[in-house]
C-alpha cells in the first residue's frame, strides 16, 4: 500500500498524471505495424446487436440476432461446428471451460453444452433472473451463479458443479448483487450498491468481519452485462466505485486493503492486463493504461467514438472504434495499428496470434505476422 504524502490513505491518481499517447515515439523498437495484420478469414453472420460472443482455444462462439441462438465456428477457418437455441435470450458471454461451453440466459437457466458438438450435458434452473455474469472457480470445478429478484430487491448465489450440474451450496438472504469477482486466494467478492463483501469459495460462508474488505463503499452496477463482472489479475481485484468520476480501485484480498485509486475522465467499462499494465476502456471514448502496482497512469489513447472492450495479448492491447481496429503497445501506449476493417466492431478478442472481431453482421479474424 502506498499512502499519499502526510496521510494514511491510498493514493488517488488524477487524470493529469501523464501525457496522452497518440503516436509512436522514436526508437520504440516494436515491429508491429498495420501491415503486420493480414485477414485470415471473414464470414457474414446474423449477429446480435449487443454481441455476447467469446473466442478461445480454437473456437469462436457468436450470438445470432434473435438473442437465443449461439453458433460455434472453428477459429482456424470459420467453418460452422454447431448451433444451439435456447428458450430465452443469452445475455452474457459464454464460457469455454475445457470440453464444456457454458451459456447463461436471462430467464435464469445455465446450460452446459459439449464443446465438440453442442449437445446439452446439463441445465440448471435458478429461482430468479440472471443479471450478473456467472464465474468459474480456478479449479474449473464450480460455477458461481449470482441470482437477482428485482421485485423483492433480494438475491442469492448458487454454486453449481461443472461436471454434474448439481448445486453444491447456496448463499441466501442477501441484497441484489451488482457484480461478482473471480476467485482470488480461495475467496470471491460480491459488489452491491452500498457494500463489497467477501465469501469463501469452498462453501459460500461469509468471511469474518476482520477479513471483510475495508475502504470500498460499493461497486458501480454497470449498464450492460459485460460490465457486471469484476476483474482480477495476479491476486488483485479491480473494480469501479459508485462515486463521482467512478474511480478504479485496486483491492488486495490477502492484505485486505485498498492499494490505490485512480479517477479517469469517464466510467470504466472493461478491463484486461498484460505484464505490469492494467488496461481499460471508459465512457470518455478512451483507453487507459495504468501501472498495476502503483496506479500511476502510463498512457491514455483518446478517440472520438465509443471503443469496444479491450483484449490484451502478446504485449498489445486491442480495441476497436467502429470500423477501425486499434493495436496499442501495452507498455508505452504507442498506437502501432490503426486499420480500417470491413465491419463495425462490438467485441474484439485476442487468442495467440489471432485477433477476432465481431460486429455488424460479420466475424473477422486477423493474423499477426510479426
Amino acid at each position: 500500500m502506498t499512502p499519499a504524502p502526510g496521510t494514511d490513505e491510498p493514493r488517488t491518481r488524477s487524470t493529469d498524471d501523464t501525457t496522452t499517447a497518440t503516436a509512436a515515439p522514436s526508437g520504440s523498437g516494436s515491429t508491429l505495424t498495420p501491415a503486420s495484420l493480414s485477414t485470415e478469414w471473414s464470414h457474414e453472420a446474423d449477429l446480435a446487436f449487443f454481441q455476447a460472443g467469446v473466442a478461445a482455444e480454437g473456437t469462436v462462439l457468436t450470438q445470432r440476432s434473435d438473442g437465443r441462438t449461439c453458433v460455434a465456428r472453428a477459429l482456424r477457418d470459420g467453418s460452422q461446428q454447431w448451433r444451439a437455441t435456447f428458450d430465452t435470450e443469452v445475455m452474457y458471454r459464454p464460457r469455454l471451460v475445457g470440453s464444456t461451453a457454458l451459456m447463461a440466459t436471462i430467464g435464469g437457466t445455465i446450460h452446459a453444452l459439449a464443446r465438440s458438438d453442442g449437445s446439452e450435458r446439463w441445465r440448471y434452473d435458478t429461482p430468479g433472473e440472471l443479471r450478473v455474469q456467472p464465474v468459474v472457480t480456478p479449479d474449473e470445478a464450480t460455477v458461481l451463479v449470482p441470482v437477482r429478484f428485482d421485485d423483492e430487491r433480494a438475491g442469492l448465489v448458487d454454486a453449481v458443479s461443472l461436471e454434474s450440474g448439481q448445486r453444491r451450496w447456496r448463499i441466501d438472504g442477501i441484497d441484489r448483487p451488482n457484480s461478482i469477482s473471480p476467485v482470488v486466494d480461495g475467496r470471491f467478492y460480491l459488489g452491491f450498491s452500498d457494500s463489497f463483501r467477501g465469501y469463501a469459495a469452498g462453501d459460500g460462508t461469509r468471511l469474518p468481519a476482520e477479513q471483510q474488505p475495508s475502504g470500498v463503499p460499493g461497486v458501480n452496477a454497470g449498464r450492460f452485462p459485460h460490465e457486471r463482472i469484476l476483474f482480477a489479475h495476479e491476486g488483485t481485484v479491480y473494480l469501479p466505485e459508485p462515486r463521482a468520476n467512478d474511480p478504479v480501485v485496486a483491492y488486495d484480498p490477502t492484505a485486505n486493503e485498498v492499494v490505490w485509486r485512480y479517477e479517469p475522465f469517464g466510467t470504466p467499462v472493461s478491463f484486461d492486463a498484460w505484464g505490469e499494465t492494467l488496461a481499460f476502456t471508459a465512457s470518455d471514448n478512451a483507453v487507459y493504461g495504468l501501472d498495476r502496482t502503483t496506479g500511476d497512469r502510463r498512457w491514455r489513447v483518446q478517440r472520438d467514438d465509443r471503443l469496444s472492450p479491450v483484449a490484451a495479448a502478446r504485449g498489445v492491447v486491442w480495441t476497436a472504434r467502429g470500423r477501425t481496429l486499434l493495436g496499442i503497445d501495452a507498455e508505452t501506449g504507442t498506437v502501432h495499428v490503426e486499420r480500417e476493417i470491413p465491419l463495425s466492431a462490438d467485441l474484439v478478442f485476442a487468442v495467440g496470434r489471432r485477433v477476432i472481431v465481431l460486429g455488424s453482421g460479420k466475424v473477422g479474424v486477423y493474423w499477426i505476422e510479426s
